[in-house]
């Protein structure tokens, strides 16, 4: 396992994580650091050796690809209402300029949300996980709700936990961060639903609610 042979700290993305990096264009809370700090996650991780893993499930993997071409959608939504005013401006000279940088920053944000895919590792699914997450699910534990027959976060977190555990178990005391902005299933970070929070205080794990927070807590900022 790369995380023995090289050990650093370990931030476990959710699909939300991930896609929050060309959110955050439009979103009046997000973090002003996500994309630099997000830049940095990219290349710890792609550091010989890595001074990060990043790690996602093969549950992010699927859902990424089927949410990754609405989140770029809505994105160019956003920059072409902004394009739309630039063209209101008193000449030509004035929205040029601003109109080219709005597409700048389209294509720079969705070439970063892909590398910080790329640059995670894929937890392959394991079927004893898939059963504890269905258990939680029709137990209404968090991140599952009662009636609900979405399992895909419960799938997320069993896997979290039980990679998390393994390693634990084979000595790694670096930081395990578990990142999502999904605060309705999840809790609202640093503050995670019970029983989450004693499970990832039993573990040593921290709950970060972006990229950003998560290499600061991490201790790469």
């Amino acid at each position: 396992m790369l995380v023995q042979t090289h050990p650093a700290p370990i931030i476990f993305l959710d699909t939300c994580a991930i896609l929050d990096i060309p959110r955050s264009f439009y979103r009046e809370l997000a973090s002003s650091s996500l994309i630099p700090r997000s830049l940095g996650a990219v290349r710890a991780a792609s550091d010989a050796p890595p001074k990060l893993h990043l790690i996602v499930t093969e549950g992010v993997d699927g859902e990424y690809a089927k949410n990754l071409p609405e989140t770029l959608q809505d994105l160019q939504e956003r920059i072409i209402h902004f394009s739309q005013v630039s063209l209101s401006l008193p000449s030509t000279a004035d929205s040029s300029p601003l109109r080219s940088g709005l597409a700048s920053i389209e294509k720079n944000l969705e070439v970063l949300t892909n590398q910080i895919h790329q640059s995670s590792r894929t937890i392959a699914t394991e079927q004893a996980c898939v059963s504890k997450a269905r258990q939680r699910l029709s137990a209404g534990t968090a991140p599952g709700k009662r009636g609900s027959t979405n399992d895909a976060d419960c799938i997320i977190i069993e896997h979290f936990l039980e990679f998390v555990a393994k390693l634990r178990a084979l000595g790694f005391q670096g930081s395990c961060i578990f990142v999502s902005s999904n605060h309705r299933d999840f809790g609202r970070a640093p503050n995670p639903k019970t029983p989450l929070d004693s499970e990832f205080a039993n573990l040593g794990i921290d709950y970060m609610g972006d990229i950003a927070s998560a290499m600061e807590q991490a201790g790469l900022a």
